[in-house]
């Protein structure tokens, strides 16, 4: 067990950056060396942290100084996310660095919470060769969430309210479980992937939902204000209630063949006329609000045709206030909805550097 708060300073900045020496650590860490070097031989011991073969020059102390790393190997973190569509679960170190994954696709109603946790549960399941050196299962749902009691708020795309989520799959498994919004694990994504560079992001996780008549999109954003999650009062921020009717479904069609749907039409651009505009207003009102370093279209968006997402981009651009003078620009994530994935172990892990009380329970 860490035992001090410069234990968990060290391990976090070793996290975030991969790795760093003594001195680095003391610089940034604004903490004389001999501190440093004291309580990264604590970690050394209880293999949170590692020494490479490696050594670094040092201007400083005129010799070698020896490169530090973190153990991302020392445990394991399971991420899932699942919607009414599909549950997708990804296996990995403590760097969020994928070992193994599975998706699966499902048919969720509205109001079937038995449903929910049967299918959390057989994710979870498939990893039980791993769970002795398990340090957490993170699922990332549509619904608003309070993350600190892991409660579903809901009366969005589900019907029901103040599910308690966490408590029934920690009964059942015994397993420390983290729930997270999804939009807000997307966010967590890129705020660790930038190693902490961007001060205010904007997630969008642009959605569809597959209803038997009707397929429509939806939106919710996840928000970092000052390289923080931002979920307001009520853990309602982001939360967007606008839906647009993109296509009859007569034909039946599901999350897993709506790509090739959309790629069998000639002129997709007619069918999302409405939705391009809808979009394109919703992201830049939230973007002229916030006035974000970046604005990711993430969630399906990798469904859509090249043409439409850049329609979106050029729509979106149209409507920002004074954008030629704005450090402002939209990532499309490429990842295939795996960042809200990775997002929400991030999350848990980012949970954990903060908190000395919290990191006690697995360090």
């Amino acid at each position: 067990m860490i035992s001090n708060q410069t234990q968990l300073n060290i391990l976090e900045n070793l996290w975030i950056n991969g790795y760093s020496t003594v001195p680095e650590l003391s610089r940034n860490l604004k903490i004389d060396r001999s501190n440093i070097s004291r309580n990264a031989s604590y970690l050394y011991k209880k293999n949170y942290i590692i020494k490479t073969d490696k050594k670094e020059n040092n201007n400083l102390i005129g010799r070698k100084a020896d490169i530090i790393r973190f153990n991302y190997g020392y445990k394991y973190t399971l991420g899932i996310y699942i919607t009414e569509s599909f549950i997708l679960s990804c296996l990995m170190d403590l760097g969020l660095n994928i070992i193994s994954e599975n998706i699966k696709f499902i048919n969720l109603r509205n109001e079937d919470t038995k449903k929910i946790i049967q299918e959390i549960l057989i994710s979870t399941n498939k990893y039980t060769q791993y769970f002795k050196d398990l340090m957490s299962v993170s699922v990332a749902f549509p619904e608003a969430t309070d993350s600190d009691t892991g409660t579903l708020i809901g009366n969005g795309l589900f019907q029901f309210e103040n599910f308690p989520l966490k408590e029934k799959l920690e009964k059942e498994t015994g397993l420390y479980f983290h729930i997270e919004n999804d939009a807000n694990a997307g966010a967590m994504y890129y705020l660790l992937d930038s190693k902490l560079k961007y001060k205010n992001l904007v997630f969008m996780l642009m959605g569809f939902f597959f209803h038997e008549d009707m397929i429509k999109g939806y939106q919710g954003n996840g928000i970092i204000i000052n390289k923080k999650i931002y979920k307001g009062s009520n853990n309602l921020s982001g939360e967007q209630s606008i839906t647009t009717n993109l296509i009859s479904n007569n034909q039946k069609i599901r999350y897993e063949n709506f790509t090739d749907y959309l790629k069998s039409i000639k002129n997709p651009e007619i069918i999302f006329d409405d939705y391009l505009e809808k979009i394109s207003t919703i992201i830049s009102t939230t973007a002229n609000i916030l006035d974000p370093d970046v604005f990711v279209l993430g969630g399906y968006v990798h469904m859509l045709p090249n043409n439409i997402i850049n329609l979106i981009k050029n729509k979106t651009y149209e409507k920002i206030i004074n954008y030629p003078n704005r450090k402002f620009k939209i990532i499309i994530d490429d990842t295939k909805l795996k960042s809200i994935v990775i997002g929400a172990s991030g999350s848990f892990m980012n949970k954990l550097m903060k908190s000395f009380d919290f990191a006690k329970n697995f360090l």
